[in-house]
């Protein structure tokens, strides 16, 4: 309807023309910004599925856990679990009195 208006703008005054074409400015501005807003939701939905997905615990994420605290659990009960200072070699050590 505005294009047709301005087709016939030999009939109107340049504030009308003016007018008619800052409108159909606006509606481009605005049709711009919602496809930009519907692109952005989409790239956003797939991230956070992407992210969704990769924190999911996996089983073998589990196991490597299970493992883990399996040989922790084992190392405390081999070197013992009081007071203790780290060795270089990862094994705690009970700390003399002197560094208590």
């Amino acid at each position: 309807m505005l294009k047709a208006q301005l087709a016939l703008s030999f009939t109107l005054t340049m504030t009308d023309e003016e007018n008619i074409r800052q409108r159909m400015l606006e509606i481009k501005k605005a049709r711009i910004k919602r496809a930009s807003q519907e692109i952005e939701k989409g790239i956003i939905d797939k991230f956070e599925k992407e992210s969704d997905q990769l924190t999911e615990p996996t089983r073998a994420k589990e196991e490597e856990e299970k493992i883990l605290i399996t040989r922790y659990r084992d190392k405390r009960k081999l070197c013992g679990t009081r007071s203790v200072t780290r060795l270089s070699s990862g094994c705690p050590r009970r700390a003399s009195a002197r560094s208590r």
